[in-house]
């Protein structure tokens, strides 16, 4: 099937699926609406990003696609670790195990940004949103990592393994009551990701953000691998849906630009999701 009216960059992400013989999603023009959304703000640039919705992505299998300029149109897809579920809403996370990889992943050490959508749905669902670096099945504290501990929304960016007083530098740490069960937004970034100690950085839950700053750990970092992941764990309780996440390299976004790039979303790829 033909579809004339994609944007090029659309297309070449149906392209790759068509050649693992995925056939088309059936929610692909909302997928092509966020991405003409993002050029028409400007944000496009070094930005990749997953739709994780059964109907916008492959929907079966261990293959998560990317899409976006941030590796110059290569792709960056995750593998699905220890079977998740696909569905409608998102990729249904229930087991400490299950994460997604992303192998041979890069990024540049300068500013960073990252808007994640799920939903919680135990009352003391704990989760990492990212983690750069490193990962670590049990324990991902290693290396930037964005933490959300349950639906009243305590959340955390991390830079841990550090050498040094506390170990760790925390850039924004952030407790809001009552984001509740349900399908949020959670954002999170830092001015350098190569330099814990003088970066600046926020962590933001649907329109609450923070930029607190804490830790006194210092370079180098305690371990030497590179390995970047979504959407890991850590806690006791694991119980969520992961409907999307998407990184920008060299780019750390404002509120008001967080609250443009959340609109997009809810019209387009999160329509149907009840967000705020």
């Amino acid at each position: 099937m033909k579809y004339y009216k994609l944007d090029r960059d659309t297309k070449a992400y149906l392209k790759r699926m068509a050649v693992d013989g995925i056939k088309t999603p059936p929610d692909i023009y909302s997928v092509n609406d966020f991405v003409v959304g993002l050029k028409d703000l400007n944000l496009w640039g070094n930005v990749i990003f997953w739709p994780l919705r059964a109907n916008q992505n492959a929907g079966s299998g261990n293959i998560v696609y990317s899409l976006g300029g941030l590796t110059g149109g290569s792709r960056l897809d995750g593998e699905l670790i220890s079977n998740p579920i696909w569905h409608t809403h998102g990729i249904i996370l229930n087991n400490p195990n299950q994460y997604i990889s992303l192998s041979g992943a890069s990024i540049n050490a300068d500013a960073f940004t990252s808007l994640s959508v799920l939903s919680t749905i135990a009352s003391d669902n704990s989760t990492n949103l990212f983690g750069l670096f490193q990962y670590l099945p049990i324990n991902p504290t290693r290396g930037p990592y964005y933490g959300i501990y349950g639906p009243t929304g305590n959340g955390i960016m991390r830079i841990g393994s550090l050498t040094g007083g506390a170990g760790y530098r925390d850039k924004g740490n952030q407790n809001v009551t009552n984001v509740g069960i349900g399908f949020y937004y959670a954002a999170a970034g830092l001015s350098d990701l190569s330099d814990p100690v003088n970066s600046t950085g926020f962590v933001q839950l649907n329109s609450t953000r923070n930029t607190t700053s804490s830790g006194s750990g210092t370079l180098p970092y305690t371990f030497n691998s590179n390995l970047y992941w979504l959407f890991g764990f850590q806690g006791s309780v694991r119980n969520e849906i992961a409907s999307f996440q998407i990184w920008f390299s060299g780019k750390l976004l404002t509120q008001s630009e967080i609250l443009q790039l959340q609109n997009l979303y809810k019209s387009t790829l999160g329509k149907g999701l009840n967000l705020p």
